[in-house]
């Protein structure tokens, strides 16, 4: 669990009040003006409408409005998780329009964005074009009604984060004193945090017997835990995002944090300082039905967010760094966090809870939500 800390400028810092995880080196643009062109009752904000009037779909199909540059001229590429156009369905292409130099324009723009990927298919709405035309590989490409016969570059495979040893054992292993040899995980093959689709972060985690608390390692990867999170600046880490598969976790949310988000924001998410908690073995129980929807964003899945719906009071019990027993009663934000964190323990990402067609890049935070998205705030 993570948040933008830094005052980097103020859409940021606004920005910061709705996320429990805004940041990490993320920022936030202007908002997408206001006007926005309008069709058929559906609105797009990569569609910008001009004085002139009619809209770039307009223009595109031969209407007389002068319109304006979509999100492919205005931002060559593909338009990202959270553009309105992403989430609304698409206008069929009149089939006398496709032979169009617009058309066939737009067609020839998508085969240059998939091959740059490279990719192996994309619909027109990725490009701000809300139109539904497509390309699929095969043996041929085919976009709308007509054939377009493309080679593709072969696509460069991923390596995993974990690494297999010969030794057999594994790290955890070799952390608590086993005979295998194991390998280094992410967590010194990459300092930092490891990311979605890594193994350890979908597989629930081991309990650590209290007698190995006190020992070296154990409070070694509790002090590795304790600087990532702060170095993000993040207010909660589980073990197993740096690459441990035990139930560690630790959270602290500051007043310097807290400062950074709009007051009104602040009482929303009924959000209050806590000193470091480090809870091992941790056990939540939901204390009230009362619930809540707020945009998450977590280190392990960069540059992301989604709405998700946690409940507002909960009870967590363990032990502590020392081995005593620990309970936390905590409502609000702090209640956020501890059930973010425990969800890791169980092999769950947020983006496992999360209302789907909220999901969002950081940039796209400002935009409104999709139609049928439940509203932000307390349930």
């Amino acid at each position: 669990m993570e948040a933008l800390l830094r005052p980097l400028c103020s859409a940021t810092a606004a920005a910061a009040a709705l996320l429990l995880s805004p940041g990490h080196g993320a920022s936030v643009p202007a908002a997408v003006p206001a006007t926005r062109m309008s069709t058929g009752g559906r609105r797009w904000s990569s569609v910008r409408t001009s004085a002139g009037g009619g809209g770039w779909l307009s223009g595109l199909l031969g209407g007389k409005g002068g319109g304006a540059p979509t999100a492919m001229t205005v931002a060559p590429g593909t338009v990202k998780a959270g553009d309105p156009v992403l989430h609304e369905p698409a206008q069929e292409v009149a089939p006398g329009d496709i032979p169009s130099g617009k058309v066939q324009g737009v067609i020839d723009r998508m085969v240059a964005v998939m091959r740059q990927a490279p990719g192996v298919g994309l619909a027109a709405p990725q490009i701000g074009v809300p139109l539904k035309v497509r390309l699929t590989t095969g043996s041929t490409i085919r976009a709308a009604a007509l054939p377009c016969i493309v080679s593709l570059p072969t696509l460069v495979p991923i390596s995993t984060n974990l690494l297999a040893g010969a030794g057999g054992g594994g790290w955890l292993s070799g952390l608590l004193g086993g005979k295998g040899g194991g390998a280094p995980t992410a967590m010194t093959v990459a300092p930092g945090t490891v990311k979605a689709g890594d193994p350890v972060l979908h597989e629930p985690a081991q309990e650590v017997a209290p007698g190995d608390i006190p020992s070296g390692k154990v409070q070694g990867v509790i002090d590795r835990m304790v600087a990532v999170m702060r170095q993000a600046p993040g207010v909660g880490l589980a073990a197993p995002q740096i690459g441990v598969p035990l139930k560690i976790i630790v959270l602290e949310d500051t007043q310097e944090y807290i400062s950074y988000a709009p007051k009104k924001d602040i009482e929303a998410q009924d959000r209050r300082p806590f000193d470091l908690l480090v809870i091992v073995n941790p056990k939540l129980k939901k204390t009230s039905k009362r619930t809540a929807l707020f945009f998450e964003g977590c280190l392990s899945v960069d540059g992301y967010r989604a709405l998700v719906e946690r409940h507002l009071d909960v009870e967590v019990s363990g032990l502590d760094r020392n081995g005593r027993p620990i309970k936390v009663e905590a409502s609000g934000w702090q209640a956020r966090i501890l059930q973010h964190e425990c969800d890791h323990l169980e092999g769950t990402l947020y983006v496992d809870k999360m209302v789907p067609r909220s999901f969002r890049i950081v940039d796209n935070l400002n935009l409104p939500l999709p139609v049928g998205c439940p509203p932000i705030g307390a349930r």
